[in-house]
């Protein structure tokens, strides 16, 4: 998950990469990504998801993982499915609310709740706006 691995430490994450894989290799990746015009603002700055859904976590940019590649990795091919993980949201968040009870008995609060619900709302808002996106890519090992 590369969203546990944050900026500085992307170039050591691609290194690993590169190292595991013979020349002509690939690895294939998926990532929760920000775009480019907004990732310096990003990098700098808290939300609610970086606060109470995934503390330390980070979406890089495309043009943050290109940068942070070895010379010896390159992207291949690349697939855009931020719009697909809006309706598996939607479909979290329908099933969420099924179980509400359930939730609740749990000894879960309603502010946990509530928090979770936005959440869900939240992403598939952001993923079917084109906000921030989840894309699957190759690297190919030169």
């Amino acid at each position: 998950m590369i969203e546990a691995v944050g900026h500085a430490f992307l170039p050591q994450y691609f290194q690993i990469i590169s190292d595991r894989l013979a020349p002509g290799g690939k690895a294939v990746l998926q990532a929760i990504t920000c775009p480019d015009a907004y990732y310096a603002k990003y990098c700098k700055s808290s939300d609610f998801i970086k606060k109470y859904i995934f503390p330390g976590g980070h979406m890089p940019s495309l043009g943050a993982i290109n940068a942070a590649l070895p010379s010896d990795l390159q992207f291949g091919e690349k697939r855009h499915i931020g719009r697909h993980y809006a309706t598996t949201l939607d479909h979290w968040y329908s099933a969420w609310m099924v179980c509400e009870k359930d939730i609740l008995a749990l000894g879960y609060s309603e502010s946990f709740h509530r928090r979770w619900q936005y959440y869900f709302c939240l992403c598939s808002s952001l993923f079917a706006n084109d906000h921030i996106d989840t894309v699957q890519f190759e690297l190919n090992k030169c």
